[in-house]
Parts: structure tokens; sequence; C-alpha cells
């Protein structure tokens, strides 16, 4: 949630200047920070040592992964605890929002910020789903689901630091998964940082390729 803003460099080592000067004056101008994604096979040394005398560091990783939705059931997925309940937020992300901001440690301004645009896009007819996981009426985790045609994507998986460690993302992300299906989609994606890549793998998702993630050093 913290890097919605990026810039993506192709695999043209020749254009790597020119991108990342062009994006980050559209970013400066704009006030907001942003993060620079490069596929893994095209950051060689040169362009490693390229990035670093141009004032980037290395953030992280993201491991796009891809999960058939074949075997998913397109049915409700029962509950292992009957304090929780999974709710769409069509309406207002007010509380779909909120366990985001703890999850990712965002501040208010990038929160308001995110749930802004993801109200846009739905005033704008974009297929987005955004579903929040209740137990006993708080909400602990949130999730978003985008659909296009067979295709499905899934963002912004995120639980309250207090309720981690509980099942409590994983069943939200099956539940999204059978929502996916019962809307038509035939596979789903999503990018899993280095952490959550066993969670992901556990459920079925494959990886398919990297992304190194980058930040300005400053």
């Amino acid at each position: 949630m913290t890097n919605i803003n990026f810039v993506y460099a192709t695999k043209k080592r020749t254009a790597l200047d020119h991108i990342l000067a062009q994006g980050a004056s559209f970013f400066d101008q704009a006030g907001v920070p942003f993060e620079v994604i490069i596929p893994q096979d095209f950051c060689t040394s040169f362009v490693e040592t390229h990035l670093t005398n141009m004032g980037y560091i290395q953030k992280a990783q993201a491991v796009a992964m891809v999960f058939s939705l074949q075997s998913v059931p397109a049915d409700h997925v029962a509950s292992f605890d009957e304090d929780l309940i999974i709710k769409a937020q069509e309406d207002s992300l007010d509380a779909w929002v909120t366990p985001l901001t703890e999850a990712f440690d965002a501040s208010p301004e990038t929160s308001r910020g995110y749930q802004s645009a993801h109200e846009r896009a739905l005033r704008k007819g974009l297929q987005l789903h955004h579903f929040c996981l209740f137990k006993q009426e708080k909400p602990v985790a949130s999730i978003t689901l985008s659909l296009c045609g067979p295709l499905a994507r899934l963002d912004d998986v995120g639980t309250l630091p207090a309720f981690q460690g509980k099942g409590y993302a994983t069943h939200l992300i099956r539940y999204a998964l059978s929502q996916a299906k019962q809307r038509g989609a035939q596979s789903c994606f999503l990018e899993s940082s280095a952490s959550g890549l066993s969670v992901y793998e556990t459920l079925g998702f494959t990886p398919l390729f990297t992304n190194n993630v980058y930040t300005r050093n400053t």
C-alpha cells in the first residue's frame, strides 16, 4: 500500500535514464513518493551500479504469482470461527482501509489518498471488489479483488498486527478466490513479498517472475 506510485522500467538499458528521469520529474512535481520497479533478470551488475550512482537503493523484491481457479469451489468458504464474518464493502471503504493502514504502517495521509483513489475507480465502474473480514464487528483484515474478463488479481491483503498469525488473511484470500470464480475468472494473479511467498505457495499459487523494488536514498 505504501508503494502506490511507481516507475516500471522496461527491459531496455538505453532507455533507463529517460524512464527514471521522466518518472521522477512527474512524481516530484506532484509532491508524492514513488518507487522504481525493474524485472530481476534485467538487473545486471551494470544496471545495479547505474541505479546506485543515481541515488537508488533496493528496498524489496516482489514475486508475481498465478493460481488456477479450476479447482476452487464457487460457493461460500466455511468459516473456522463463528465470530468471523466477511462483508463486501460497496458504499463505504472506511472499514476496508482500517486494517491496511496498520498492516502496511501507512500514514493517515497515504491511507486517505489510497482510499480516495479506490473510491474514484468504483465511481467509474471499474471491476474492483473490496472485502473486509470482521471479528465481533471489528474490521481485522482486508483484500481487493479486480477482474478483467477471465483474469483476476488480488491486492491489498492486510491484517491488523494484533490479529496476524491466526489464519484470517488466508481465510479471506480463499473467500476472494471463490468470488473470482463466481464472476467467471479462470486464473488469479498477485504479487507477493518475500515474507509472504510461502503462504501463497501453500494456497497453491505458482511463482512467475520476480521484480526488484528500489527507492531513492534520502
